[in-house]
């Protein structure tokens, strides 16, 4: 039976994504916890997926893979519009050439709009497909993600946090913190642990219940409001996309909506289960809009391109649906 909580959960995910990318005010205060939403993201996805049978996991992968390319693709044509806008009135000012084409490839960098690396997660997620459906070959398979997952996550925090310790702005060494292939040292692993999660459930069950999710949950995010604390007063330069306690943070949340269970929908999970993904993606493309007037903008205006998001997202879905049953796609 469909747990509709988790539709709830990536309503809650989705919204935070959009905070992480739009500034307010008070964006600083709540920052430590959006770093979860996109990692959480991937664990509920890796939680999905897993079957204990690897022929029909491969089925589900392979589905995976072709829906994500589609909304890869989309994404590139919709930034394609402003670009080719641009590009008309200042055709020296927007070629491509190869290091867009390498950035696009290796690092998810838009092909388009090479600004917004903010859209790295739909080739991270992509390229983890790929690297699963091809690993459900092998008889090793469970033990690639018991050894990697613990092992990217720590390379990550090593890298984005451990070495800007040791070097300065205008080093080569910090020039190359933001390129280590996020797919590789947040997706992958996160959607390893969600498969960890689902396929060691019961055992996991016997330690951890609804109680004590809650509490792991109050414990991670304030270690995250401390680490972020120490590092300012520290004076470094975080450059990590997640923070040490970041993957708890997700993982907590995924088991209490595992532990409360939501058997009949509402408008909220609706949301969850049709909206979220098209419209953070709308949502980002707002993130440079100039201040409108007025300070309740100034203040809520995550909130209000968050359901100006899903307005979209439901007048899109809606005119995808009629073609459907007139049979037009």
């Amino acid at each position: 039976m469909r747990n509709y909580s988790f539709d709830v959960l990536k309503l809650f995910l989705s919204l935070l994504v959009v905070f992480i990318h739009i500034h307010v005010p008070w964006r600083d205060f709540i920052l430590p916890l959006t770093r979860c939403a996109v990692p959480c993201f991937f664990m509920i996805s890796g939680f999905f997926l897993y079957n204990m049978d690897k022929e029909k996991m491969r089925q589900r992968v392979g589905q995976g893979i072709r829906r994500m390319f589609n909304i890869t693709l989309f994404a590139t044509l919709l930034y394609m519009i402003p670009w080719i806008l641009h590009y008309m009135q200042s055709p020296d000012m927007y070629q491509i050439d190869f290091i867009d084409l390498v950035n696009f490839v290796f690092w998810g960098i838009p092909l388009f709009l090479p600004e917004g690396i903010h859209l790295w997660y739909l080739q991270a997620y992509l390229y983890v497909l790929i690297t699963v459906y091809v690993l459900l070959r092998k008889s090793y398979f469970n033990r690639v993600l018991i050894i990697a997952v613990p092992l990217l996550f720590t390379l990550h925090i090593l890298w984005k946090h451990i070495v800007p310790m040791f070097v300065t702005g205008d080093t080569l060494t910090f020039a190359l913190l933001g390129y280590f292939p996020a797919y590789l040292s947040i997706a992958f692993p996160a959607v390893g642990l969600g498969m960890l999660v689902r396929k060691y459930q019961t055992k996991i069950n016997c330690f951890f219940d609804n109680k004590s999710s809650w509490a792991v949950l109050f414990a991670s995010v304030i270690m995250c409001y401390l680490e972020v604390f120490l590092l300012k007063r520290s004076g470094i330069t975080n450059t990590g996309d997640i923070l040490v306690f970041t993957p708890l943070v997700a993982f907590a949340l995924m088991m209490i909506t595992q532990f409360t269970p939501m058997r009949k929908p509402n408008i909220m999970s609706e949301w969850g289960e049709k909206y979220p993904f098209i419209g953070f993606v709308i949502g980002l493309i707002r993130e440079d809009m100039p201040s409108l007037m007025g300070s309740v903008y100034h203040w809520f205006s995550p909130m209000i391109i968050f359901f100006i998001s899903i307005i979209i997202s439901m007048i899109i879905l809606s005119i995808q649906n009629y073609l459907n049953t007139r049979k037009v796609l």
